[in-house]
């Protein structure tokens, strides 16, 4: 008569974790040293980075000069800190009266730099150089540009204010009303709204 085996001494099929270390011990060392790798890059890129970010602000903070402002944009492209600097430059050389410097800085500064968070003032930049520079048509077109690509932004205001001003200056009334009760209804609780009002009170006397 044969007796069934006792199911307590019959081993049960499992994971074991010394027989897969044994077995594939040679991966998984090969992909501890690749993760150890990739997590030293990581904490290296992100020391370095920090150290740009705090020695291009250094820079940006002690910059004043057009040769300052081109060595930041030269040595940390593509950052925010290179389009401030952008903006700076263009600012200063309208300051300066060179306007077709100043104009190409915020071109360069629009075309190379298109998520910006200050793309807006400048659009802006370009539309108040071009009116320094007497080529108002252009400017106009520029600040009605501002207005409607960055209608929810500070500049949208500013931009309607200026264009309303040289409508004013070309004795454009009527168009320049228009623009200031707009300002009024779509700003209402801002500054611009009061400067606006002003502006109509003029016009009406």
């Amino acid at each position: 008569m044969t007796t069934s085996p006792d199911p307590e001494i019959i081993p049960l099929p499992g994971f074991d974790p010394l027989v897969f270390w044994m077995q594939h011990k040679g991966k998984i060392l090969v992909y501890a040293g690749i993760l150890a790798i990739v997590l030293v890059s990581l904490v290296a890129y992100q020391i370095i980075s920090h150290d740009r970010l705090v020695d291009s602000q250094r820079l940006y903070a002690q910059a004043s000069t057009e040769d300052d402002y081109r060595q930041i944009i030269q040595k940390y492209p593509h950052t925010v800190v290179a389009g401030n600097a952008s903006l700076m430059l263009a600012e200063k050389l309208r300051d300066e009266k060179k306007y077709d410097e100043a104009i190409a800085t915020a071109l360069a500064l629009i075309d190379q730099y298109p998520d910006y968070p200050l793309l807006d003032a400048a659009w802006l930049n370009q539309a108040a150089t071009l009116e320094a520079a007497g080529r108002t048509d252009e400017a106009l077109n520029k600040y009605q540009q501002v207005a409607s690509k960055f209608a929810t932004s500070y500049s949208a205001p500013q931009a309607l204010l200026a264009e309303a001003a040289l409508l004013k200056s070309k004795g454009r009334l009527d168009e320049a009303k228009h623009i200031y009760e707009n300002v009024k209804s779509q700003f209402p609780e801002s500054p611009f709204a009061a400067d606006a009002m002003q502006q109509l009170q003029q016009i009406r006397k």
